[in-house]
């Protein structure tokens, strides 16, 4: 029988004492946080924290040693990827993984997925056609909204690194996901890039009415995007609360850089 875990209207994500041991390493020990409807919340921490061995607990990459993970309810542990997916967990990754040969649309395309019948998609019936067109308008309107417009018949391989997370992004809006799991979201981006991006992350949660979880080496982004952040270090967390009470709290800035730093200066990359 699985267990059970009451939630308040506004948790989405509920995570307790969440551990993960590899041979001879514990990469993540006694993890507890939540995320609320709605919100930004940011992950951070020095080489080898175990961020992104948080994200693929939680999207089931990896089997979880101890603890537990809810989706509004949904008990995670256990359950394949694929799974975890269809109950609104979306991400993206360190290394951008768009299908290359396929155009700019055609990668937000193959994110609806289909609805109607088997029947129906092999002699192209009119719901087929339908759906065919419904699906093409939806991602143009994301493309739209992502700036990618002029470039939706390109080959995603033949865009930008800048437009190419971007366009990462945009497909994993296009799943429409509860909670999105950004990694490093601004890696590699220049400083306009990284505006752009910026401003366009923040309107996500009300635009589609979903929250945030983003690991991010560029302190300057997660101190504008993020309602909270997270702080781990040796796969603990050593402090919870908003950015300015992160950047002052002397745990974090120690794990940064030592004693008599300041943490704003810190630029982390990623623990994988």
């Amino acid at each position: 029988m699985r267990p059970t875990l009451p939630v308040t209207a506004s948790d989405l994500l509920k995570i307790q004492n969440l551990s993960k041991n590899f041979v001879g390493l514990k990469a993540l020990s006694d993890v507890s946080f939540e995320v609320y409807e709605r919100e930004i919340l940011g992950v951070i921490g020095p080489n080898g924290a175990g961020k992104t061995t948080l994200f693929n607990l939680l999207t089931g990459v990896y089997p979880v040693s101890s603890g537990d993970m809810f989706l509004q309810n949904i008990h995670l542990n256990g359950l394949p990827g694929f799974r975890i997916a269809s109950y609104g967990m979306g991400r993206t990754f360190q290394n951008i993984r768009l299908f290359k040969e396929m155009s700019v649309v055609e990668n937000i395309l193959v994110a609806f997925g289909t609805r109607v019948s088997l029947w129906d998609a092999w002699f192209h019936t009119e719901k087929f056609w339908a759906e065919e067109t419904q699906f093409l308008k939806e991602a143009k309107e994301l493309l739209s909204l992502f700036g990618l417009s002029e470039h939706a018949f390109k080959r995603s391989n033949d865009l930008p690194y800048g437009l190419q997370r971007k366009l990462e992004i945009a497909r994993a809006i296009a799943l429409r996901p509860k909670l999105l799991l950004l990694d490093e979201p601004a890696a590699g981006l220049n400083t306009t890039e990284s505006e752009q991006l910026l401003t366009l992350v923040k309107r996500l949660p009300l635009e589609f009415n979903c929250a945030l979880i983003v690991i991010e080496h560029d302190m300057q982004f997660i101190n504008k995007i993020c309602d909270r952040i997270v702080v781990l270090n040796h796969g603990e967390i050593i402090a919870q609360g908003n950015p300015c009470e992160i950047r002052k709290n002397p745990l974090v800035i120690e794990a940064y850089l030592g004693k008599h730093h300041d943490v704003d200066n810190a630029m982390t990359k990623s623990d994988e």
